[in-house]
């Protein structure tokens, strides 16, 4: 056999080989995580929560310096009093500008992978700064925050104290995160529920976890110990985030635009669990054991 032909039958062996059809094995579709206790807030090692730097996170996130005509701060649209969002469908917005979204709560934001509505921060530091410099939120040049902070004396000498550096738009950012981590709820009746107590839940609470585990199909999208996928998906107006539920019973109206005003409201919106409008499958009592569950959370 020449060696010509030698090589061409070799590389029909290969293509054989590796052109073959495969046996097809189906997938097993994967189950969503179980609920769970959180766990401990995580402390970045690249910025570690201290107290002081809470306390200095603190002061900058109800600081009105840090918009552009000092009217707003970060407190403004994550009110404490309405779960650290702002009880809004959409949210305030600076003078001569409109918003078109409303205020995610930051209760329990430490554990979240992602940030905004539509998931472009995946940091509570880089979160910090987008809302101080948006021009249809604090409208505030960087540059000039900056400056502003260091003419106040108490704030040169935090950060002196916390970083042992001068005041950057950066520092500001680690701060606030580190404020934004301590936002935390660990004692709800599900969690007291999650931890063993039996009184925990209700009855009527339990017949609607069991109804968000199975009938509604709610757990598809929000499960595990944070209550969500973290995935986007398309409602029509842009790709947005599958919020967390916990803490959901403080922060009306619900959705990114504010759509549904009440628990209920929003099942009417996404079809009792399904976001995609599907007729909801639940009667209207079993949708007031989910509602009673939803508030437990």
């Amino acid at each position: 056999m020449s060696p010509a032909r030698a090589v061409l039958l070799f590389c029909a062996f290969l293509a054989g080989r590796f052109l073959a059809p495969v046996p097809s094995i189906a997938a097993e579709p994967l189950s969503p995580p179980a609920l769970a206790p959180l766990p401990p807030p995580p402390s970045p090692p690249e910025n570690p929560t201290t107290p002081e730097k809470v306390e200095l996170g603190t002061k900058l996130f109800f600081d009105r310096r840090l918009s552009g005509d000092g009217t707003m701060s970060c407190a403004t649209c994550h009110d404490p009093e309405s779960g650290f969002a702002d009880a809004l469908p959409i949210s305030l917005s600076y003078p001569t500008t409109r918003n078109w979204r409303n205020s995610p709560g930051l209760v329990n934001v430490a554990y979240r992978k992602t940030l905004f509505h539509d998931g472009r921060a995946t940091s509570l530091e880089e979160q910090a700064l987008f809302p101080m410099m948006s021009p249809f939120e604090m409208n505030r040049n960087l540059d000039y925050l900056e400056e502003v902070l260091k003419t106040v004396p108490a704030y040169v000498e935090a950060f002196q104290a916390v970083f042992r550096a001068e005041i950057t738009r950066q520092r500001v950012a680690m701060a606030i995160a580190a404020f934004e981590r301590t936002l935390l709820s660990r004692d709800t009746p599900f969690d007291r529920h999650l931890r063993g107590e039996s009184a925990g839940l209700s009855a009527r609470q339990r017949a609607g976890l069991d109804l968000f585990l199975g009938k509604a199909g709610c757990a598809t999208c929000h499960s595990g110990a944070q209550l969500t996928n973290n995935q986007l998906f398309d409602v029509g107006k842009g790709r947005i985030k599958v919020p967390s539920l916990l803490g959901i019973g403080a922060r009306a109206p619900f959705m990114h635009d504010g759509c549904a005003t009440t628990l209920l409201d929003r099942f009417g919106v996404c079809g009792g669990g399904d976001a995609h409008g599907k007729t909801s499958p639940l009667t209207a009592a079993q949708l007031a054991d989910l509602v009673a569950y939803l508030e437990s959370l």
